[in-house]
């Protein structure tokens, strides 16, 4: 990553091309990542809303232009899903290169420590990478929680894939069940429905039946079990 002193005018030239770029098929996405956090580490980007124009800050702006470059015809709407998506990446990335905490050259020397590892994996031909977007926001994410620089192991487990934890059958019907209670109850998270019919019971009972069953497998017990989860009448 180089630190050249940025202006806000060759910034916006710079990420007009790496759209146009990613328009083309590149894979530009860190490269977007590292200028914006590199700008607002020489303190040329901030969170200050309205900058622009009325609720255009400089997140807004950069992701729009990032948006069109890559297609001529796209019409930028922040509160799009994907725009919002994009935009919120950018502000990711401004807010950890403006993070104040880590010392002299941080959090610069430490982003560019993560970046050198992940290119020193993937010439040994390491299996399991992260997506370098998906790295950069995973570990500016956490470093924005942390009053110290993240450093060592820790540092190089955000070049690897998250590892998905196993769940046992058991387990997903439990999950299964709990959302279709709360659905019965109309609590499910993002979800303003309520539906307590037959056949959302009838997946309440079920999972009850299979639990219970897997349950005494595993122990031994074939006496009666009460229900694991009581359906509403």
């Amino acid at each position: 990553m180089t630190t050249n002193t940025i202006t806000f005018e060759t910034l916006k030239a710079e990420i007009a091309e790496l759209g146009r770029q990613a328009g083309e098929g590149k894979d530009t996405q860190i490269k977007f990542d590292l200028k914006v956090f590199e700008a607002s580490y020489q303190g040329k980007l901030d969170l200050q809303p309205n900058k622009h124009a009325p609720d255009v800050d400089d997140a807004t702006k950069l992701a729009e232009i990032y948006a069109t470059s890559q297609n001529k015809s796209v019409i930028f709407d922040a509160k799009a899903p994907n725009q919002q998506k994009l935009t919120a990446t950018v502000r990711t990335a401004i807010k950890i290169g403006g993070y104040t905490k880590g010392g002299t050259n941080e959090p610069l020397a430490t982003c560019n420590n993560l970046v050198n590892l992940r290119q020193d994996l993937k010439k040994k031909g390491t299996k399991g990478l992260e997506d370098p977007h998906n790295m950069f926001l995973r570990w500016a994410r956490q470093q924005l929680k942390r009053d110290k620089m993240i450093e060592g192991d820790e540092l190089k487990a955000f070049c690897y894939k998250p590892v998905t934890e196993l769940r046992s059958a058991e387990e997903v019907l439990r999950s299964i069940q709990k959302i279709a209670t709360n659905l019965t109850n109309g609590k499910v998270s993002n979800c303003p429905d309520l539906d307590n019919s037959p056949e959302v019971k009838s997946i309440i009972t079920a999972c009850n039946t299979r639990i219970t069953k897997i349950v005494q497998a595993r122990t031994g017990n074939t006496q009666p079990q009460p229900p694991v989860h009581k359906v509403a009448p």
